[in-house]
């Protein structure tokens, strides 16, 4: 069993992960919409780039599939793949996510599914693989060759080979896409779907605390640390700012900010999420009749 808990940790760890939703949601919207901040156009980002982030993101989820050993070890590598294809698309918001929100802002929600299933495939396929070898890599430096080698199966291989497969039926479904209906600054059309669905990656965060939280240091504030460090490798908002910014024609300020946005969004994500999930789980305190 995932989690066992008490009835009265029940009501903390859902409040914990409602608070949750709305202040890591609230950054990027105020940004976003409060202080202008710029979405950020990463197709003009360079390969290298975008290449090392989603190593980084390869050798997180290597890393968490390991801490993840004893809660999982009852079962066969097919359920095991389908847990972590669930957590990690619902990290990247890939499930629901994203084709809710292009269907929301375009309306076009038979193309929106379409346009998302090629990610859906990459993340399950690439799952797959990583429940199958992560057993082999016992030392860091084979993790991080595992993560180098997944990769180039995700950049190289998958997305090309999708893009290929479903480019035609895009194209010949392309008579049922068309522009946003809605633009920025964004009514409550757009934000309640968006803060509902953000329930995606939010309860994905909250299961990989569930998974590893016992296999992470047993000083609070590192295990925390560590939690949050996972969270935002396997989600892969580390690079972005830090790498993502230099290739955006604004000036660098700028660019930092557009891309730091959803840096900032999952970094409240993740803080929250180990706050939450270690206050939790402790005990509740029992009132006492005087004597």
């Amino acid at each position: 069993m995932f989690y066992q808990s008490t009835a009265g940790q029940w009501p903390r760890l859902l409040l914990g992960m409602g608070l949750t939703l709305i202040a890591a949601l609230s950054v990027h919207v105020v940004m976003l919409q409060g202080l202008h901040v710029p979405y950020p156009d990463n197709s003009i980002v360079g390969w290298p780039a975008r290449y090392l982030n989603v190593a980084l993101a390869m050798f997180a989820t290597i890393l968490f599939n390991r801490l993840a050993d004893p809660r999982l070890s009852g079962y066969s590598w097919l359920p095991r793949s389908l847990v972590l294809f669930l957590i990690y698309s619902m990290l990247h918001e890939a499930l629901v996510r994203a084709v809710v929100m292009d269907g929301v802002t375009t309306t076009a929600w038979t193309f929106s599914l379409l346009k998302n299933l090629p990610a859906i495939i990459t993340n399950f396929i690439t799952c797959i693989a990583i429940v199958l070898v992560s057993p082999r890599l016992d030392r860091l430096w084979q993790k991080a060759l595992g993560a180098m080698l997944l990769a180039v199966l995700v950049w190289f291989v998958c997305k090309p080979a999708l893009g290929w497969a479903f480019s035609g039926i895009l194209e010949s479904l392309s008579f049922l896409a068309h522009e946003d209906v809605y633009s920025e600054p964004y009514g409550w059309e757009v934000l309640v779907p968006a803060y509902i669905t953000f329930a995606e990656p939010v309860v994905a965060a909250f299961l990989i605390a569930v998974l590893v939280w016992d296999r992470l240091s047993v000083h609070p504030w590192i295990r925390g640390a560590q939690l949050v460090a996972l969270i935002m490798l396997m989600k892969g908002s580390v690079a972005p700012t830090l790498l993502y910014s230099i290739y955006l024609k604004s000036d660098l300020g700028t660019a930092m900010m557009s891309e730091g946005q959803f840096g900032l969004e999952t970094l409240t994500l993740s803080v929250m999420t180990a706050s939450f999930w270690h206050f939790s789980r402790r005990p509740p305190r029992l009132a006492t009749l005087p004597s």
